[in-house]
């Protein structure tokens, strides 16, 4: 639809949208350009580099033709790399970034700021491959993507060049159809895929109250309500019954948010922003502590992107707000790695003398943003992860967006905190200069970029940056407040504090943080953090340390994302692997005894939804039930949801939605309850990889005490050699390490 949308306006048969000002898609454009001129750079050092220039517009067929005939020229000339190759057949145009002379043939390369392969790049290898073939040039078997962490992707031409030749048939025919049609597209025609997201697709679905503008409402339910004549959000709002495959359950839900968006959007635009608790509101309700003088709120700003030229350690927290009861803002800056690690750690400390005087505290932020970030720096950092451990454990992190996605419901197309704002903020509306993440992000490469020159100027920026964090934290603190009156609203708390939550963990009942002196002893000697800066030797110390403890490390990752699933709406779970959401649940086979020598009981529920992307179906999952849940069930105390391990799941053939799971229980604990999803059921299994990884550490502590040993032999005069080598032992460590 957008393809179609822009085309019309280029013909005249429509007006143009006017695309608003994205800074991070400039700033991340500014960074692809920076990879692409490092990877030249570095072609260069050792290998002759023809460098073409791009075409200015206007564009022009003649330009266009000359352009081509620059590339076909410098082939023929067979440099090593031609840069920005461009290609040009009469319909198609292009840039190729790389194209490499190889014995095999000219090899396509195309330089990537993200870190995977998508599939959108490979059909743009696909078309630079095809115009290579062409022109009548040989081509490699593979093509390949030069990604942002430094690493090459290499994949075969016969496996791009077929999908690439069916889209651009299919691009032609749309091209063609749209054009001999002679009107605009008209939004809504099922021939044309909407992705609902695009300043097309967003213009056009507000001038029709689409389905697209429910909150948490997907692109398949949109899908299956539009087969049922259900096209926009009042005829939600007003259908009678669900349609044929979905959950009545599911329905109902998208009904009743649809409502509250319907009723705004005839009141006009100055109606109030509404709400209305769940039927799960007072369940919800119970996530939330009791209030306490020692309450933090706490937000995050960072850019994603930031890198000090190694690309494998991407990402900066520069700005960590926290507010406390009093509004007392305190922001910490980190503007480089070892700032950022710091800021972890002076956070960390924070807390914890704050748990210290008052034990029942509790940091509130809105969503898993930043407890994720917590825990991708304590292990990028190494440090603290114990004391993080301890307060994830204790639930001092509440995640105040899982609490309104179960307990309310907003009269607005989106639950971001932004939006909820008119609902308690009152008079006290946002007004800073920075207004949004990606500005923020742009806020702060202003400050970066001005801070030498301008320092006056970048500390305006600085200063613009922390009022609205600061709004965030405040915003957080309020939204808090408000949840406690709803709660109240729903009866399971009065107006003095009693009948809510439970008192977090104290400091002292969960297990003790305490530094490993031998890993600490063996990072000592590894030199700087930077692993790029490192020596060999260093090298194999910081190894040797990472390894000792490594499964325990790989576990908690794996409990951390389990238990934090948990504590959240399964409509609002980070896509994963090996997730299956279960649409509808039916019961095939009650209860029995399934054999003349079976103890246990056994039941087989029929299960119907979708496994998420880059699933593998396995028997080996795990069950999520409502809390309290069945017998054997576990999961965060206060959390919505309760897991247990799986007997059998069974993939039905001929449906791959359709799943068969074989539950067993003795007859004491048989239950009634049915599940709602399928998650991974544990972290990996150690097995002969915990052998392996055994014999490794064995390997290099032996070359360590070798060459401590050698060393201080060779002091004594000792020396080893063996015939026709020089007396020596620094390589045998490097040796036995690899």
């Amino acid at each position: 639809y957008a393809l179609l949308r822009t085309l019309d306006a280029k013909l005249g048969w429509a007006a143009g949208i006017e695309a608003k000002q994205d800074p991070l898609q400039e700033h991340i454009a500014r960074l692809g350009d920076r990879h692409e001129a490092r990877l030249v750079e570095g072609f260069k050092a050792d290998r002759r580099v023809v460098q073409l220039e791009p075409v200015a517009p206007p564009y022009t067929l003649t330009k266009l033709d000359a352009a081509a005939d620059a590339t076909r020229q410098a082939l023929a000339d067979a440099p090593d790399i031609v840069c920005q190759a461009a290609f040009f057949d009469g319909e198609f145009f292009g840039y190729a970034d790389f194209v490499e002379r190889t014995d095999g043939g000219w090899h396509v390369c195309d330089a990537k700021l993200a870190r995977s392969a998508k599939p959108k790049a490979l059909i743009q290898l696909g078309a630079y491959a095809d115009q290579v073939r062409r022109l009548g040039l040989p081509l490699a078997a593979d093509v390949s993507l030069l990604l942002g962490d430094g690493n090459r992707a290499d994949f075969r031409v016969a496996g791009v060049l077929p999908v690439f030749a069916e889209r651009r048939e299919r691009l032609r025919r749309l091209l063609t159809t749209h054009r001999s049609e002679g009107v605009p597209v008209t939004w809504g025609d099922d021939r044309y895929a909407a992705c609902g997201r695009c300043p097309e697709c967003q213009a056009a679905a507000e001038q029709a109250d689409d389905l697209i503008l429910v909150a948490g409402l997907r692109m398949d339910q949109r899908r299956k309500l539009r087969d049922a004549g259900i096209d926009s959000i009042g005829d939600l709002a007003q259908a009678p019954a669900e349609p044929e495959g979905m959950a009545e359950a599911t329905f109902e839900k998208l009904r009743a948010q649809a409502r509250l968006q319907w009723d705004r959007l005839r009141a006009g635009d100055d109606a109030v922003v509404d709400y209305e608790l769940t039927p799960d509101a007072p369940k919800t309700f119970t996530l939330l502590p009791e209030p306490s003088e020692g309450d933090l709120f706490f937000d995050f700003e960072g850019d994603p992107l930031y890198d000090e030229g190694d690309p494998s350690q991407v990402g900066l927290e520069y700005l960590w707000g926290v507010l406390d009861v009093a509004e007392r803002y305190t922001p910490i800056w980190a503007h480089s790695s070892a700032d950022e690690r710091a800021a972890f750690v002076e956070f960390m400390d924070l807390v914890a003398a704050r748990r210290a005087t008052h034990p029942d505290m509790h940091i509130y932020h809105y969503a898993p943003y930043e407890t994720t970030a917590l825990k991708r720096l304590a292990m990028r950092y190494q440090t603290k992860e114990n004391e993080l451990d301890d307060l994830l454990r204790a639930e001092v992190f509440v995640d105040l967006y899982a609490i309104v996605r179960g307990s309310v419901r907003v009269s607005q197309p989106s639950y971001s905190i932004k939006k909820l704002e008119p609902l308690y903020m009152g008079d006290r509306l946002r007004d800073s200069d920075v207004a949004d993440g990606a500005g923020s992000i742009a806020a702060y490469l202003e400050f970066r970029d001005l801070r030498d020159e301008d320092p006056a100027t970048a500390e305006e920026r600085l200063a613009a940056l922390a009022d609205y964090n600061e709004y965030d934290c405040l915003s957080t603190l309020r939204l808090r407040d408000w949840l406690l009156e709803r709660a109240v609203e729903a009866g399971v708390r009065d107006r003095v504090g009693s009948g809510l939550g439970s008192a977090a963990i104290a400091p002292e009942a969960v297990e003790p943080a305490e530094d490993d002196p031998l890993f600490d002893s063996l990072m000592a000697r590894s030199g700087p953090e930077k692993r790029a800066r490192r020596t060999p030797d260093e090298q194999a110390y910081a190894m040797l340390a990472t390894a000792l403890d490594y499964y325990r490390r790989e576990h908690k990752q794996h409990w951390w994302e389990h238990f934090d699933r948990l504590g959240h709406p399964i409509g609002d779970w980070t896509p994963s692997r090996d997730l299956f959401i279960v649409e509808s649940a039916e019961v095939v086979q009650e209860w029995m005894i399934p054999g003349p020598r079976a103890r246990n009981l056994r039941r087989v529920v029929r299960l119907v939804g979708d496994w998420s992307a880059g699933s593998k179906a396995t028997s080996r999952v795990g069950v999520v039930y409502a809390t309290p849940g069945p017998p054997g069930c576990f999961g965060p105390e206060r959390a919505p949801y309760a897991a247990a391990n799986a007997d059998r799941v069974e993939s039905d053939p001929d449906d791959p939605r359709v799943l068969l799971l074989t539950e067993s229980r003795k007859p004491d604990d048989v239950f009634s309850e049915l599940l709602l999803a399928l998650v991974p059921d544990g972290p990996a299994r150690v097995g002969a990889y915990f052998v392996f990884l055994s014999f490794s550490i064995f390997s290099m502590s032996l070359a360590l005490s070798l060459r401590w040993l050698a060393s201080a032999l060779s002091s004594l005069g000792v020396l080893f050699f063996a015939p026709g080598v020089r007396p020596t032992y620094g390589p045998s460590l490097r040796l036995i390490y690899h």
